[in-house]
């Protein structure tokens, strides 16, 4: 019976990641904004997607904080504004297992790079997570885990760190601390979570040539591209990941993706006269609430998303630092 166990949590989680890799990069209807506006009524010529598509290709999240010669800098908008939610049950032969999880993150941070060393960031940031796993039942190892974690606040950051000068609260195996003050965090860490895979381009580009991504551009003085994927590149780009973890869950993915009230999946590129990045975004909206079939279990699942996330050029730099940085605490000692 715990090996049947095992398996209804695999079954749960499997699905789970469905909904959740969906989640990971709204369209300019809903909750968050589009921060590379254009005439996209134009579809690409074969000859225009093919010289972008030779730009584009070799494009990276890092080609964002380069910065050329020690007379320039840049300033980076780091902006991601949604929520998502999840839930998720099935039962069988007596047990039963709910799964749940929502999320919300409104960040707006500005990074100024001067040069690999002298980096400083200023902005406000509020993130909120929440997750509850449940198994009961006859013979099963009962389980009711229960995790929520929130920061909110001014943040600033140099190469190193995130700092937050707000409160942080987690609450996690029935204990519970919230507390005001001054906390650092690992940039890289707090970026992953705020930007998500949305950031990861390397996902994405081997995928924009595909029969399921149409290409508009608005060409003037700098080159603006919005990419909009269908439901089946959807899948095509994030079924194999999936099948990589939990086994061939195909038809479970067909299910879901029958059932979704899918408006958009668009990537968005700004380039200069050169043709270096100076922005990118990804958009989705999205929302299910159906029953799949998995290995003969039925599992119950919903999903709303309304997420936009972004690293754009601005003319705006970022704040100065603080003057006790030295003082914050690391957030992990708390």
């Amino acid at each position: 019976m715990k090996n049947q166990a095992k398996k209804f949590v695999a079954l749960l989680l499997c699905t789970g990641l469905v909904a959740s890799v969906a989640a990971l990069s709204a369209c300019g209807d809903g909750r968050g904004a589009i921060l590379i506006e254009g005439d996209f009524s134009t579809e690409a010529t074969a000859e225009q997607r093919a010289e972008v598509l030779e730009k584009v290709s070799s494009f990276s999240q890092h080609d964002m904080f380069e910065v050329e010669g020690e007379s320039t800098s840049r300033n980076v908008r780091m902006y991601s504004d949604g929520v998502i939610g999840m839930e998720m049950s099935a039962s069988q032969e007596g047990m039963s297992m709910n799964y749940s999880m929502d999320m919300d993150v409104r960040a707006d941070h500005t990074i100024t790079i001067a040069s690999e060393q002298d980096v400083r960031g200023s902005g406000t940031m509020s993130f909120a997570m929440g997750m509850n796993v449940q198994i009961s039942g006859a013979g099963a190892d009962s389980m009711n885990e229960n995790m929520e974690m929130s920061f909110s606040g001014n943040t600033y950051n140099d190469v190193s760190y995130m700092y937050i000068d707000g409160s942080m609260s987690v609450t996690a195996s029935g204990q519970s601390a919230t507390q005001d003050g001054k906390f650092k965090m690992d940039f890289n860490s707090i970026f992953d979570q705020v930007m998500g895979e949305t950031s990861d381009l390397s996902m994405l580009l081997p995928h924009i040539n595909g029969d399921g991504a149409a290409m508009f551009i608005d060409e003037g003085t700098t080159t603006k591209l919005k990419i909009s994927f269908d439901k089946n590149a959807w899948l095509e780009i994030y079924g194999s990941a999936l099948e990589n973890v939990a086994g061939d869950i195909s038809a479970a993915t067909e299910q879901l993706l029958d059932a979704m009230q899918f408006n958009c999946f668009d990537l968005y590129f700004e380039l200069d006269a050169d043709g270096a990045l100076l922005g990118y975004g990804t958009d989705i909206d999205a929302s299910v609430d159906t029953t799949v079939t998995v290995e003969g279990v039925s599992v119950q699942v919903y999903l709303g998303m309304d997420m936009s996330s972004w690293l754009v050029n601005t003319d705006r730099a970022a704040g100065q630092l603080p003057t006790d940085l030295d003082s914050y605490e690391d957030a992990n000692m708390l």
